[in-house]
Formats: C-alpha cells, sequence, structure tokens
C-alpha cells in the first residue's frame, strides 16, 4: 500500500471520529433532556435546546428529506472525491474536506434513520445546529480560504503544474 493510500485512511478514522462525536452529542443531549428540554448556558444567549429539523440550515426545506438524503449523499461522494484528490495538499485542505465529509455523513445518518436532523446548539438571532453542521460550515469555510489563496491547492484539484499553470489563451 504506497504512503498516500495509508494518509488517506488515517483520514477515514478522523471521519469516523468525528461522526462518532456528533453523534454521541445528538443521542446524550437528547437522552438528558428529552425532545423540547432546554439548559442554558450563557442565559438566553447560548442555550442547548432539542430541535427535530426536518429541513436544511435556517429553515430552509422544511419537509424536503428525501431531496436533502440526496444531496448529502451526492456531497459525501462529492468532497470524498477531493479530498482523495487533493490527498497531497496542505493539512489545512485536507483537513478542511475531511470535516465537510464528516458533517454530512453525521447529518446524513439522522436523515436515515429519523427522517429529521436533530439540532441542540441555539444561539440567539441566529440558529439551532449540531456539532455536524459546525464541522461542515467551518470546513466549508476553510476549504474557500485555500481554494483562492493556496496555490498549491488550486493546482492540485484544477490539474496544473503549481510553477507552469495553464494558458487559458492556448486551445
Amino acid at each position: 500500500m504506497s504512503k498516500s493510500y495509508k494518509g488517506f485512511f488515517k483520514y477515514i478514522l478522523i471521519i469516523l471520529g468525528l461522526v462518532a462525536v456528533d453523534l454521541a452529542t445528538k443521542s446524550l443531549f437528547f437522552h438528558l433532556y428529552g425532545n423540547g428540554g432546554e439548559l442554558p448556558i450563557i442565559g438566553d444567549f447560548l442555550k442547548l435546546t432539542y430541535v427535530e429539523n426536518t429541513g436544511a440550515s435556517f429553515g430552509s426545506l422544511k419537509g424536503q428529506s428525501v431531496l436533502l438524503t440526496i444531496v448529502s449523499i451526492f456531497g459525501t461522494i462529492l468532497f470524498s472525491f477531493l479530498l482523495f484528490r487533493l490527498r497531497k495538499a496542505n493539512w489545512w485542505t485536507r483537513a478542511s474536506l475531511t470535516m465537510v465529509i464528516a458533517g454530512t455523513i453525521g447529518n446524513l445518518y439522522d436523515r436515515l434513520f429519523y427522517q429529521y436532523v436533530r439540532d441542540f446548539i441555539s444561539v440567539k438571532y441566529f440558529a439551532i445546529f449540531n456539532f455536524a453542521d459546525s464541522c461542515i460550515v467551518v470546513g466549508i469555510i476553510i476549504f474557500c480560504l485555500m481554494l483562492i489563496f493556496n496555490k498549491q491547492t488550486q493546482a492540485l484539484l484544477f490539474g496544473e503544474d503549481e510553477k507552469h499553470p495553464k494558458d487559458s489563451s492556448k486551445k
């Protein structure tokens, strides 16, 4: 087994670990506080409150569980392909993709087994979310930054040599 494939196996283990944290936190909060339970952390600003989310972020696509399940499956496949393609990229790029995959799988698990996503972290004037959502958002932000500012990530993703980018004027 080549070194790059062994390194890829490491990311699979990290993904499984992050998914386990997501599922454990969702289950723990539900078992301790039940459906509708609430635990204030910082007054009304930050609290834990259990919600069964049948939609996507910020209440969009409510009741579209089948569509969101398909999108989650596609997203998992797409970001897994990107992680494999970018396996020689810098640590930040690989970590960001690992986070996105883990978060997508965590929420996909909920959609497949519950037909909704279990959210419980509530920030006043913002949203109610979970650990998987945090992995997805932070991962996407870091990945976008790497795409914009990191020449190595750009070269690996778009198949260009860092020292000799493709000349777009040639056909």
